[in-house]
């Protein structure tokens, strides 16, 4: 497989092909690249949803430098903003997406002005949030569940819902 040219700047790399073939397993393996948005030295913007609602909050990553990605886990510091009128401009036109598809838990990632990913696996940074704000977002994540009623057919049997909803017992981590 050969990688279609589209820039002058990509003609001038002849190890372009073996890149490409490299990291697509010569053509067997699916990739997905984005684009390098400038914005980016300024930090990745994370938007938290909870129960189809847009914290108050957001997470900046900001890359390190000796990294040009926003990610905690190889040196971003994180920074915590108030959301602004953007922010929540984009949040209306995200919570419709996340109520048609049932998702109660989610985190959009920013930059710049370019939406780069819903997460929905694995949204982090609420530690983030509470460590360095006054917003405990795991209580508002329980209450969630507290107010959430399983109806019985999901489960397999009457205890199997009675145990799925049964969260008052949880302890929540209060800020020291």
């Amino acid at each position: 497989m050969h990688f279609k040219k589209k820039s002058k700047r990509l003609d001038k790399n002849k190890n372009l092909n073996v890149i490409w073939e490299t990291i697509t397993q010569n053509g067997r393996k699916h990739i997905i690249a984005q684009e390098y948005v400038p914005e980016a030295v300024n930090g990745d913007n994370r938007l938290t949803f909870i129960n189809y609602e847009l914290l108050p909050k957001k997470v900046v990553r900001v890359p390190s430098d000796s990294d040009f990605r926003g990610n905690l886990a190889v040196g971003a510091t994180s920074v915590i903003e108030t959301v602004n009128d953007d922010d929540i401009a984009l949040a209306e036109m995200i919570i419709p997406f996340l109520k048609d598809n049932n998702i109660y838990f989610a985190g959009a990632d920013l930059l710049g002005t370019k939406l780069s990913e819903i997460n929905i696996t694995s949204p982090t940074c609420l530690q983030e949030i509470h460590n360095n704000s006054d917003l405990n977002p795991a209580a508002i994540f329980a209450q969630m569940f507290k107010n959430f009623v399983v109806p019985w057919y999901f489960c397999h049997s009457w205890y199997c819902c009675r145990r799925s909803v049964s969260y008052t017992h949880l302890t929540l981590p209060t800020k020291a």
